[in-house]
């Protein structure tokens, strides 16, 4: 009988060493990509065995059986499948079956899956852009285990920048926020999973809206010439011409446009006041169209429709404001007048803009040539039409006079205070002591006897009268 002791140590025994019999695949991950090629390597580890492969239906794999399957027997301890250009029906759980010289056979298996690579697509070859707004660029992946999705620009990774790069929760659609000119180029969307990677490109075009640069104002001198350049920025190029008055400009005897590449002159020849005013540079390109005003300064303009209203020493100007030029508007008037009769030299006043038009200091009723310029920071503009105007005749008082009384009108009522007083007195001595002028008229030229006269003779009467003229 034996030992119960000898017993387990033989199973003891048996165990170990069965333990020390290891097999392995090589790699243990059976995913294979699409007509692609997979080399799986079974080793055994603990002694040296016979060896060979399994279908998934169970049936031993021949080498040369099939030609996209390939068994080697590398040594006693190794053995390698390899199958070539897969196809998705070789999906399975594939065995290596090795059996030991104890006679022993352990198995392990791999689950070989056959998945395609992963896709990725841009639907465009090319994306246009406006600067300034937002573009986005969608990418279409397809794999299986689902690829993860990474963006370059011309080579460079792309990461995400809040307000210029996003993207949403996959990364497939790819956001540039207010798009620069720098953000032209190539854009690639590359997709990886485990079982490989693809990508997709696309360009990226980015066109920027024209922008045009003109200085604010131009003075221009009379009779001179006088340049404007107007440059623009944009791509594609933009297209350049001037406009004025709603009108466009095209060269001519006294104007002159000028073109190169995002620049344009206007040249206006011998200046006049009626070429004063806004012009405008226009750049416009299939993406849009920028405008810019200059404002050209000359001297005024010759005042129109002057009338002359008379007073009797002053003559009042009443006209149309000339043409108002920003930035040049009219500071003063200059006045000028004559006599008309004998022609003489014109006499010249200068009124402030805001001030009524006044000749003052002229003569009454005397004929006048009159005539008005305007003056602005520029120059002198050129005098109005001479207008021919007669101030009024003058009266004693005139409704606008206030009465009163003069030095003339004083001795006036001096002398009647004088005759009155006199008169007073003289009626005064008639009635109480029977004198005076009054008296004597009485007497001598009505016969009237003075009273208490009755006795006397003629020749008293005489004496009384020689007295009375005395």
């Amino acid at each position: 009988m034996i030992p119960v002791s000898m017993i387990i140590w033989a199973i003891w025994l048996v165990a170990a060493a069965d333990a020390e019999k290891v097999v392995e695949i090589i790699p243990a991950s059976g995913d294979t990509q699409l007509h692609s090629s997979k080399l799986f390597l079974c080793k055994v580890k603990g002694g040296e065995a016979e060896m060979k492969w399994l279908y998934p239906n169970g049936e031993e794999i021949e080498d040369g059986e099939d030609k996209r399957f390939a068994v080697e027997t590398i040594d006693e301890t190794t053995i390698t499948l390899l199958i070539n250009s897969a196809e998705t029906h070789d999906n399975g759980i594939y065995t290596c079956v090795s059996t030991f010289e104890d006679r022993t056979e352990k198995r392990v298996t791999v689950e070989i899956n056959v998945v395609p690579p992963p896709t990725a697509r841009i639907s465009e070859e090319s994306v246009n852009a406006t600067a300034g707004s937002a573009s986005s660029i969608t990418c279409v992946v397809e794999g299986h285990p689902h690829p993860h999705i990474n963006w370059t620009r011309n080579g460079r990774p792309i990461k995400m920048r809040p307000g210029r790069f996003g993207f949403n929760s996959d990364q497939s659609v790819l956001t540039i926020y207010a798009v620069e000119k720098t953000d032209e180029g190539q854009y690639t969307c590359i997709a990886t999973n485990k079982i490989n990677s693809s990508s997709a490109n696309v360009t990226l075009h980015v066109s920027v809206k024209p922008e045009v640069q003109l200085e604010r104002s131009k003075e221009a001198r009379p009779q001179e010439s006088t340049s404007i350049t107007c440059n623009a920025t944009g791509d594609p190029l933009p297209t350049m011409h001037w406009v004025r008055k709603g009108n466009k400009l095209v060269s001519d005897s006294r104007t002159e446009i000028s073109q190169q590449p995002l620049s344009s002159s206007l040249t206006l020849q011998k200046v006049e006041p009626s070429d004063g005013g806004i012009y405008t540079c226009v750049a416009a390109s299939p993406v849009g169209e920028d405008r810019r005003d200059v404002i050209v300064q000359t001297i005024p303009s010759t005042p129109d429709n002057v009338r002359a209203n008379p007073g009797a020493a002053s003559v009042d100007i009443l006209m149309e404001s000339p043409k108002q030029i920003e930035g040049a508007e009219i500071l003063r008037y200059k006045l000028q007048w004559r006599e008309e009769e004998g022609r003489s030299q014109w006499s010249t006043t200068t009124v402030e803009a805001n001030n009524s038009l006044t000749i003052a200091g002229l003569l009454s009723d005397t004929s006048y040539e009159v005539r008005v310029a305007a003056i602005n920071k520029i120059g002198e503009g050129g005098f109005s039409a001479q207008h021919k105007v007669r101030t009024l005749a003058s009266v004693a008082l005139s409704v606008s006079e206030k009465p009163g009384v003069g030095t003339g009108g004083i001795v006036g009522i001096v002398m009647v205070i004088f005759l009155v007083l006199l008169i007073a007195v003289d009626t005064t001595c008639y009635f109480t002591n029977h004198c005076g002028l009054m008296m004597c008229v009485a007497v001598n030229l009505l016969g009237k006897r003075r009273p208490g006269a009755k006795g006397l003779d003629e020749e008293e009467r005489n004496v009384s009268t020689v007295k009375c003229s005395q």
